[in-house]
């Protein structure tokens, strides 16, 4: 359980780290409209900005990558990059620790109708 769950980050920071490699977030570089237009679902996470799915993701799945941005437009051409998010699957979850947003535990998705548990990683 926890090798998928460090597949999982380990692919979100190598994907960050290829879609950033020309020195991070700019005008020039990715943006929620630009991810949208290769295929990801971006849409706003009120209170948290766009966070962008990529294509082929499916609700089933164990765990799932997002990338987030400071924006609530999911059509911005230059929102700042703020991190990856990672969900694990409520029957996946086991009570690890999210220390990249200070917390003892993952936030429980569930209350929102969502089997997952997520993390935020800047």
């Amino acid at each position: 359980m926890r090798v998928i769950i460090a597949v999982g980050a380990i692919a979100a920071i190598v994907l960050a780290s290829a879609l950033f490699s020309t020195g991070g977030a700019s005008a020039h570089g990715v943006s929620p409209a630009g991810l949208v237009e290769a295929g990801w679902n971006c849409f706003d996470v009120p209170g948290l900005g766009v966070h962008c799915q990529p294509p082929g993701d499916s609700a089933s799945s164990r765990t799932l990558t997002f990338l987030y941005f400071d924006t609530s437009d999911p059509s911005s051409t230059d929102a700042p990059f703020l991190g990856t998010e990672l969900l694990v699957r409520s029957d996946a979850y086991k009570g690890q620790p999210c220390p990249q947003e200070g917390l003892d535990d993952y936030t429980d998705l569930s209350g929102g109708g969502l089997p997952y548990f997520a993390c935020h990683h800047r």
